[in-house]
């Protein structure tokens, strides 16, 4: 039986990805993306993290440096938007 390296990826088990959504792809692949629109969607993704962290899903560890990752995030594509 071949080894299969593939596996699912959730917003559970990809806690780092959020940095590359928010600053790098929201940013040139969304025609709208503004200021305001990157801070309402950090939010968004910040209450996502919460009720994950309050279903048991992610700990609290995790939770803390999710929403430390979105906010460095948020001020990049901020700065990256801006130029």
């Amino acid at each position: 039986m071949p080894i299969n390296y593939y596996r699912i990826a959730t917003v559970v088990t990809d806690i780092d990805e959020v940095n590359g959504f928010l600053d790098d792809f929201y940013i040139r692949k969304f025609m709208w993306t503004s200021k305001n629109s990157l801070k309402l969607t950090s939010r968004a993704l910040k209450k996502l993290y919460d009720f994950l962290y309050e279903a048991g899903e992610i700990s609290e560890e995790d939770l803390s440096l999710v929403k430390g990752n979105i906010i460095e995030s948020t001020k990049e594509g901020i700065a990256y938007e801006v130029l």
